[in-house]
């Protein structure tokens, strides 16, 4: 199953696992971007659904949150300079972001696409509605 929804043809979700530390920082607005392997196409615009992985337990809490991507930097120095951050891999900054939403760890259908309309203001026609099963560990 795929770990992304097309909600139109320039905005996906893609579901991602959060370390617990960094969810915590980025639920509580102080860090305001991601670092990720570019797997998936990360576009500006896309909603990211950070879903909070506990690493010393290795599973997941249940919490989870919506952002938005607002930018994508996948180097730094365009004119030839030295590049920061290595290929294949892009820091995104993160816009709006939702409530921390707090629901069962396995729950057999994703959090209802009206959640994600009203966390992050956005039109619910948007939203893609079907139904999905969350990664197991």
């Amino acid at each position: 199953m795929s770990s992304e929804y097309k909600i139109q043809e320039w905005r996906s979700v893609h579901e991602l696992k959060c370390f617990d530390t960094y969810f915590r920082a980025v639920a509580a607005g102080e860090m305001p971007f991601q670092v990720r392997k570019n797997d998936r196409n990360f576009q500006s615009g896309d909603i990211l659904w950070l879903r909070e992985w506990e690493l010393e337990e290795g599973r997941y809490t249940g919490r989870s949150l919506y952002c938005t991507i607002t930018l994508i930097l996948s180097k730094f120095a365009p004119d030839g300079g030295v590049d920061v951050i290595a290929p294949g891999y892009v820091v995104m900054g993160l816009g709006k972001r939702s409530s921390i939403i707090d629901v069962e760890p396995f729950t057999t259908t994703m959090l209802p696409s009206l959640t994600l309309a009203f966390a992050l203001d956005i039109d619910a026609s948007e939203i893609a509605t079907t139904p999905r099963i969350p990664k197991a560990p």
